[in-house]
């Protein structure tokens, strides 16, 4: 683009031509012999009628450092102010006025789908469709027709063109969540796409073209996954162009306060409502675990809303308090009914390197499939914390939910068990008091 082309670039040329005609003059008059007195005035002189005219500098210029929104701040809902935090906000301003595809890590409700709205709010393409597919709600047949679209008749119970997500995103952002769960058939096809830009719709010919910015989002280990063969690793090098790891609530505890308070207030203005937390409150919470992130600590302070005894909502209030806290019962269930690991046939070697996975997702025995705690903690709810009613739910045997079941007991039992009370332990109590 030509550096004239409009008139606050015309205005800032000229500007630094003359600075550098005077730092020019400047080391001319340094190199001069004579007296030093003399050479400093003249020095004054031409640093003062460059300053004089030119107004300062950053009422025209902008920091390059400082991120380029034009105005548009960043989403209410991403709250914090710990270091990790910071670093992955940093991360989506920079990134966010590229057009680069942007891959999304971290575990189950860590906000990634707010990450993704923003990154798309702060680009050049705000103004353009947002699109979002949850890529492991649906199956491999219907995720096609959904990406891709179909024509009439291309398969039965198609009776009429159907644009795909592809093509409604066109200018704008395409959110794939949970692409690490898309089937290794499916991922070629959508390596194609990402490469060349152009697809086919289901049934059809006709090869289109959509100019489009991919945000994919994940909490399995895609490193993993492409080590045991389940995640193809050129499109896993397509996605990963900027990774932003979002780290998980137990890992940033100073932003708890932060997000309980957000809630609250959301949940006052929907419900006409005054409350408020007592400081004790705020306290236990953040010492609290919260396994499934910010999720749980949205649903945690609705129910405590709801049941609060008064307007100012003390420790008591708290689900932890009283033996209700999901967490709780989730360890207890594995405490009362410890499980056997599924039967390894002998010579079968199980790998670290290559069967490894993101904490808090595993691989169940038996089936080249990810269980995510989240569901698994749900049907265990729904089945009474019944380990055999919860596998039927989820068309699992009891023993191929043992492996998850082991794993979480692990991660959990590596806590503060007064962390999952939402107690304060000594020792954190003393490094407060430090």
């Amino acid at each position: 683009m030509n550096v004239m082309s409009r008139p606050n670039d015309a205005v800032a040329v000229m500007e630094l031509g003359q600075a550098a005609r005077a730092i020019e003059k400047i080391a001319e008059l340094v190199a001069r012999p004579g007296s030093a007195t003399e050479r400093l005035a003249d020095i004054s002189a031409i640093v003062s009628r460059l300053a004089g005219p030119v107004a300062p500098l950053p009422d025209r210029v902008r920091d390059f450092d400082a991120p380029v929104t034009d105005g548009v701040e960043l989403p209410g809902c991403i709250v914090g102010s710990s270091r990790a935090m910071m670093a992955a906000v940093m991360t989506l301003r920079r990134v966010a006025p590229t057009s680069l595809s942007v891959l999304l890590l971290g575990e189950s409700g860590t906000g990634k789908g707010v990450f993704a709205r923003a990154i798309h709010d702060l680009s050049p393409r705000r103004g353009a469709p947002f699109i979002k597919v949850n890529s492991a709600a649906l199956p491999e047949s219907l995720l096609e027709s959904e990406l891709f679209g179909h024509e009439k008749g291309a398969f039965t119970g198609a009776t009429a063109l159907r644009k795909g997500r592809f093509e409604l995103a066109d200018g704008g952002t395409l959110f794939l969540d949970e692409i690490g769960d898309i089937s290794p058939a499916f991922q070629a096809k959508l390596l194609r796409v990402l490469q060349e830009r152009e697809f086919e719709r289901v049934g059809g010919t006709t090869t289109l073209r959509a100019d489009v910015r991919i945000i994919a989002a994940t909490n399995c280990n895609l490193e993993a996954a492409v080590a045991a063969g389940r995640f193809r690793s050129d499109l896993y090098f397509r996605l990963n162009t900027v990774p932003i790891r979002l780290p998980a609530l137990r890992d940033r505890r100073e932003d708890i306060p932060l997000f309980a308070t957000r809630v609250l207030e959301q949940f006052n203005r929907d419900n006409a409502t005054q409350l408020s937390f007592a400081s004790d409150t705020l306290a236990v919470m953040a010492g609290c675990a919260f396994p499934g992130n910010v999720r749980e600590l949205e649903n945690c302070v609705r129910r405590t809303a709801i049941l609060a005894n008064s307007s100012v909502i003390k420790p008591c209030d708290l689900a932890c308090r009283s033996d209700g806290c999901a967490a709780q019962m989730m360890l207890a269930t594995i405490a009362a009914h410890p499980v056997e690991p599924p039967f390894r046939p002998s010579g079968e070697t199980h790998h670290e390197g290559s069967g490894a996975s993101a904490p808090g997702r595993v691989r169940t025995p038996g089936r080249n499939r990810i269980l995510d705690p989240e569901r698994l903690t749900d049907a265990l709810r729904r089945s009474g914390w019944s380990q055999a009613r919860a596998a039927r739910l989820l068309g699992l045997s009891s023993r191929q939910v043992a492996t998850p079941l082991n794993d979480m007991a692990s991660r959990w039992r590596g806590c503060d068990p007064n962390q999952l009370r939402g107690e304060v332990s000594p020792a954190a109590r003393q490094a407060r008091s430090i």
